[in-house]
């Protein structure tokens, strides 16, 4: 009998930097986490790309002390491991600007060649979005395992994941869309920064709500809540000494914000692999237009990348049924991104003026569709 699948061990991957006594110090905990491609192989299998998911900190701490990040992945049983080294200057890594997510692509030819016994979560499969949590109500005091390699103890030869379990503490305000990120109540220490967190399967439940009988994964351990306490000086009444403690609290990063990092990735990926050849050598403007009913038409003139354009033309792509996105050349070299008035416009100007470098400029349309500037 197992709680968890065994080949999920296999995704995990134990973090570190070397040392100058020429050994590897593991300080973190990584996994690999496969990204569905939309395509499959001769045989109707989905096709993944693969990446190794760990946190934000976790490169910068390593980064900052050396310029070589050790990754361990292990081969068949009695055979060892095999260390990879990932330079600082990679090119492959997108790190999300919010959350502490860090993503890594990973070439399987790779591991392959290597001999590497390995393993991924299939993002389409074998993890809930917050979604799907809410649909298999997922709710506070269900369990979850920890996987990782607390405080370095990742085995001396191959990696032996550490398996701790817990329970969800706080989710609703994640779930409701009031916090990005939500807490466990389990034993979190330095080196499980970085790990899975798997939903426990249940086969019982009480009346009236659904039991789980999945083992998936539902986000990854950024970090403890530390709890402190203050020592106050008696005669000055100034701060002496503060004492933290481990809360039991862990930070836990959901499966949603992981696959927007990846998401980043793969389009930094795509645009390195093949330029889009009518992005090229041409001065581009996105126009980001707003229409109000019976109004006149407020713009915004911003310069656009590939990168960028490449990301608005996705985002058209999934254009909600209240939402008409819609792409124009200008004879003057420049596109128009046309944004019909609907209750999700706000949300859509939030996602989208980060990404674009405000060259200022505000457009407005008279009656007769004359453009003035501001």
């Amino acid at each position: 009998m197992a709680f968890i699948p065994p080949h999920f061990l296999n995704t995990v991957v134990a973090l570190g930097l070397p040392s100058q006594d020429g050994k590897i110090q593991y300080t973190a905990t990584g996994f690999l986490y496969g990204s569905p491609t939309g395509a499959t192989d001769e045989s109707g299998n989905m096709r993944y790309h693969i990446f190794l998911v760990t946190n934000r900190h976790v490169f910068k701490d390593i980064f900052k002390n050396s310029d070589t990040l050790c990754a361990r992945f292990n081969k068949p049983m009695n055979t060892g491991a095999h260390v990879y080294s990932i330079q600082k200057e990679e090119s492959s890594l997108a790190v999300h600007s919010d959350v502490d997510v860090a993503v890594l692509g990973i070439d399987h030819n790779v591991l392959d060649s290597s001999g590497i016994e390995y393993s991924c979560f299939a993002g389409d499969t074998q993890a809930f979005r917050l979604e799907q949590a809410l649909t298999k109500e997922i709710s506070e005091g269900d369990g979850v395992f920890v996987l990782g390699f607390p405080l370095g103890q990742a085995g001396d030869e191959r990696n032996y994941v550490i398996v701790r379990h817990g329970i969800i503490a706080r989710i609703q305000d994640c779930l409701k869309g009031d916090a990005r990120t939500f807490l466990i109540d389990s034993s979190i220490f330095p080196g499980n920064s970085g790990g899975p967190i798997l939903l426990k399967p249940e086969i019982s439940s009480i009346r009236g709500t659904k039991p789980n009988s999945q083992c998936v994964l539902i986000g990854m351990i950024s970090s403890y809540l530390p709890y402190q306490e203050v020592a106050v000086s008696e005669q000055t009444g100034r701060r002496r000494m503060v004492f933290e403690e481990n809360s039991g609290l862990g930070v836990v990063v959901p499966i949603d914000l992981i696959q927007e990092t990846v998401d980043i990735l793969v389009r930094k990926l795509e645009l390195g692999e093949s330029a889009d050849s009518d992005t090229q050598g041409a001065d581009w403007e996105v126009l980001l237009i707003r229409q109000p009913a019976g109004k006149g038409c407020s713009m915004t003139r911003v310069p656009v990348n590939p990168e960028l354009l490449r990301w608005a033309r996705e985002r058209a792509g999934r254009a909600q049924e209240d939402l008409a996105l819609r792409f124009k050349k200008l004879p003057d070299e420049r596109i128009r991104l046309n944004i019909a008035e609907s209750r999700t416009l706000s949300a859509l100007r939030d996602a989208l003026l980060p990404r674009l470098m405000l060259a200022g400029g505000c457009w407005t349309r008279t009656a007769k569709g004359k453009w003035n500037h501001c």
